[in-house]
């Protein structure tokens, strides 16, 4: 038998024109999907806000536990975490809440959302020309990616703008359901 020589680099992988072209229109068409999302209004829904607040959280804290002793992707994480939860206060005072006879619903502030989902866009499109440019990146282990200072800031800003803004909208319910038991 025949081990293979593990000290021997991994051979370059490269990705097909179609297979690239087919993730830039998945990638499209979710962000015009999750832009759709964010300018109509929607059902305000507590299970939904629930599940962002229980799993943002843990999302945040797996990547922080992973990064401890990078001091520097600790600092991008956590900056980016703070400024996430200040963005989604922003958006909460922007965003218009309904109570109709037909149920609780709410609209987002189509610009926040907007600029986030760019700013995720555009950290793809730079990994993709990155990729197009220098095909050895696919050589490194993909956690090698997640220790880039920009890709952390982004990822935090991410966490924390979902884990407030699911609290925010928790809170919002509360008080415009208690809103509508004393006008009845």
């Amino acid at each position: 038998m025949i081990l293979p020589d593990l000290a021997a680099p991994a051979p370059a992988v490269h990705l097909p024109a179609t297979a690239i072209v087919a993730l830039v229109v998945f990638i499209a068409w979710r962000v015009v999907a999750r832009i759709r999302r964010l300018v109509t209004r929607q059902p305000l829904r507590a299970w939904r806000a629930w599940f962002s607040l229980l799993l943002f959280p843990w999302v945040g804290i797996g990547l922080l536990v992973r990064l401890w002793g990078d001091a520097g992707g600790l600092a991008a994480g956590f900056a980016g975490i703070a400024a996430g939860a200040l963005l989604s206060l922003v958006a909460l005072r922007r965003t218009r809440f309904e109570a109709t006879d037909a149920g609780l619903f709410y609209t987002h502030d189509a610009r926040v959302g907007i600029g986030l989902s760019l700013l995720v866009v555009s950290r793809v499109v730079y990994r993709l020309v990155q990729i197009a440019l220098h095909p050895a990146i696919l050589n490194e282990p993909p956690e090698a990616f997640l220790h880039r200072p920009v890709t952390l800031a982004i990822l935090g800003t991410l966490i924390g703008y979902y884990t407030g803004y699911a609290a925010g909208l928790l809170r919002r319910r509360r008080a415009l359901r208690a809103g509508r038991e004393r006008a009845s």
